[in-house]
């Protein structure tokens, strides 16, 4: 009988990383490319990771979405200390694979310092913008804060999705140039304060409407 492709796991590894992947003599060259990302990624933000990762690269599209249930518009998805990425082969066609790993990474380094109850667009919000603290002029959206946790919890369609993901970046972009990175990092731990949340209810501190 055709053996599965989940029977054909294997394991590699390096100072920081283990690859999962069913063909890893190939997929091996991401790991020093996660280990430069992974130190970048530390010096950038200022925090170090504690853990070992697990990367784990499907052998297939159909294999990635099946597994994870995330559409193939999401290249990679972390759950716990595993981010499951799509074909490297994917990734490199379309020059994504350097910044799918770099927003991975600052998605563990940034879920290891957040307290239980920050929100979720905060958190994404922070990933994104040391992903790329130099978005491309987008018009503001006109999305709320509660609108932007909802979407990003409960999941929406594409066009939506990125709309909440772009204004959760535009808010924190904000937030630091107001307060700095430092004060903005340790609201992870702290909560963030009453005032900053009704601030940001409309994006890039765009006046309220009553």
């Amino acid at each position: 009988p055709t053996r599965r492709s989940s029977d054909l796991w294997e394991k590699r590894s390096d100072e920081h990383f283990d690859l999962i992947s069913t063909n890893p003599d190939s997929d091996s060259q991401i790991l020093p490319i996660a280990e430069r990302i992974l130190r970048e990624d530390e010096f950038n933000i200022g925090w170090q990771l504690s853990s070992r990762v697990k990367l784990q690269v499907f052998p297939s599209l159909d294999s990635y979405r099946n597994t994870t249930g995330q559409p193939g518009w999401v290249a990679a998805s972390t759950r716990g200390q595993t981010i499951r990425l799509q074909p490297i082969t994917e990734l490199r066609k379309r020059s994504i694979l350097e910044s799918t790993l770099r927003h991975e990474l600052y998605h563990l380094l940034v879920e290891a310092h957040a307290a239980p109850k920050t929100p979720v667009w905060f958190r994404e919000g922070l990933v994104l913008y040391f992903s790329n603290p130099n978005p491309a002029n987008s018009p503001a959206s006109s999305m709320t804060i509660e609108e932007i946790e909802r979407i990003l919890k409960q999941g929406d369609n594409r066009e939506n999705m990125q709309n909440a993901y772009l204004s959760a970046q535009m808010i924190v972009a904000n937030l630091i140039q107001q307060n700095g990175k430092q004060v903005v990092l340790n609201w992870l731990r702290d909560g963030l304060p009453v005032n900053v949340l009704r601030d940001s209810s409309t994006p890039s501190g765009a006046p309220s409407q009553n």
